[in-house]
């Protein structure tokens, strides 16, 4: 058992597949007329106050739904920013997962630790709770709003660093620009395609036995 060695995983394009992000927010946007311009309502809404806001305070949450939806002109008071959360969570929890991919975490916790390293809001963090079980399939999870920065940033990879060597750190990530960081920072860094990929990557790291 080398529990010193991370196998650590992005969520989304990850461990979630992005194919679905589309069709989500196209559909919460035609609830306020913005389908047309869901792809930009949908990148503000991941926008930093909510990926690195470390309150699980629902006022403060609430209140930068308020904001955001009346950048686009969009005008709700605190019912209607209840309504979205509830819409939201509802469109977004039942998102599939990488279901190979979670067998094979599973696979490796019991020889290796295992790891969440993503940008994600509180919201997502509700969701995901549920579709991981509360995260029992990692050994540990590193949010930036638990964190109160973003990949990639330096800080939140410091926060990996505080525990584990870096070189003894297995990264998985579909954004080059959270690889690059790591790479610079001596991890081992991957950017895979799709689940297959990373699956061969893994089985590759496997093989060489390298650790």
């Amino acid at each position: 058992m080398r529990k010193d060695i991370l196998f650590l995983f992005d969520w989304g394009g990850i461990i979630e597949p992005m194919e679905q992000w589309a069709g989500n927010w196209e559909r919460i946007c035609s609830l306020y007329n913005l389908q047309d311009r869901f792809e930009e309502v949908g990148n503000a809404f991941y926008a930093k106050n909510f990926l690195t806001e470390t309150s699980r305070n629902k006022n403060t949450l609430h209140k930068h739904i308020i904001e955001w939806l009346g950048s686009f002109g969009v005008n709700i008071d605190l019912e209607g920013a209840l309504l979205f959360e509830q819409r939201y969570l509802n469109e977004f929890r039942d998102d599939y997962t990488n279901e190979n991919l979670l067998l094979k975490i599973e696979e490796l916790k019991s020889d290796f630790s295992t790891g969440i390293f993503s940008n994600v809001g509180v919201f997502d963090v509700v969701r995901q709770e549920i579709q991981t079980k509360n995260y029992a399939m990692f050994d540990k999870v590193y949010l930036s709003c638990d964190i109160g920065v973003c990949k990639p940033d330096i800080k939140i990879y410091k926060e990996v660093e505080k525990e584990f060597n870096p070189k003894k750190i297995y990264y998985f990530d579909d954004s080059l620009a959270n690889v690059i960081t790591a790479r610079n920072r001596d991890w081992n860094a991957f950017c895979p395609r799709n689940e297959k990929e990373i699956l061969q990557t893994i089985e590759k790291i496997l093989g060489k036995g390298e650790f």
